[in-house]
């Protein structure tokens, strides 16, 4: 492995770092819990938190992604790309398997049961089900801002080590900054496996071959089911 000066790759680092705070950000609906529990005397408050949150990261995304491409000139999507390559048989065996065994493993454990219909149980009301939608839409730009700091942070460390080596620095960096945040503030079930999910999310990345929408569509489907 060899290091390298490259000053850029603190822009990098930064912008990483400001995904994650718009993840932290979330908790700000604490400000506006008490004008929510005033909302038909607080039986809406789960649904009205849970839209608040998917708005607000919404618009930091789109400012994120803005801000990035016209101050800086960095495409995080990568949109642009001139270099895309389709994945061969292989890849997509590699990517199939990947999606797979965590979903299967924490099927497993809920006694073979995909983890949304655990979550969903056995008698469904209609308010539970508008609740349960609206925290699997709040999921999607949660994982939207997780695969921005994956692409964003192995970015920075591929410009300043260079190896011959796959290291998924930003399945690293998202575990302990994201992962973490989550096994410390979300007590459920599975907190220990989602504080190792980044690492997956990462190597999905490389194994897609750095596309940005596939590493986020199928980090979406385990971080679901």
């Amino acid at each position: 492995m060899e290091f390298r000066k490259d000053k850029s790759s603190i822009l990098y680092f930064i912008l990483a770092i400001v995904c994650f705070l718009a993840i932290i950000s979330s908790l700000s609906v604490s400000l506006f819990e008490p004008l929510f529990r005033k909302v038909n005397y607080g039986q809406r408050l789960p649904i009205l938190n849970a839209t608040y949150i998917f708005v607000l990261w919404i618009i930091e995304i789109i400012a994120i992604l803005v801000i990035s491409f016209k101050t800086f000139k960095i495409d995080i999507l990568g949109l642009k790309r001139k270099d895309k390559e389709e994945l061969s048989v292989i890849r997509i065996l590699i990517l199939f398997l990947m999606t797979l065994v965590p979903i299967f493993l924490i099927s497993g454990i809920l006694g073979w049961k995909l983890k949304i219909v655990d979550d969903l149980g056995e008698r469904i009301t209609g308010d539970f089900l508008t609740y349960q939608l609206c925290e699997y839409g709040k999921a999607i730009p949660k994982m939207f801002l997780v695969t921005m700091m994956i692409k964003l942070s192995q970015e920075a460390f591929d410009k300043i080590f260079i190896t011959k080596y796959f290291i998924p620095w930003g399945g690293i960096f998202t575990m302990f900054t994201f992962g973490l945040y989550e096994l410390l503030t979300i007590h459920q079930r599975f907190s220990v496996l989602y504080f190792f999910f980044p690492l997956i999310y990462g190597t999905i990345y490389f194994i897609s071959k750095k596309n940005f929408l596939t590493t986020f569509f199928l980090s979406y489907l385990i971080y679901l089911l």
